[in-house]
């Protein structure tokens, strides 16, 4: 089980943008490549699924966002 945190900053490139969130991620060993599981708008709930995909010995991370363009 692997747990990180990674905080990430990126500036809208239209007015207003994305409100803050939070992206858990895991890692696909076959394809070697991360995946996105859920977006959710609070830290808690992005840790309590990290959480729950970590104890399915998933390779897991969350990604911050301050804010980001309109269009992810």
């Amino acid at each position: 089980m692997s747990l990180q945190w990674q905080e990430s900053t990126i500036g809208v490139s239209v007015p207003g943008g994305d409100a803050r969130h939070f992206r858990v991620q895991y890692f696909d060993t076959k394809e070697m490549f991360w995946h996105r599981h859920d977006v959710y708008n609070s830290r808690n709930d992005a840790e309590a699924a990290l959480q729950q995909l970590a104890s399915k010995g998933l390779q897991c991370r969350i990604l911050e966002f301050g804010s980001c363009a309109a269009g992810r």
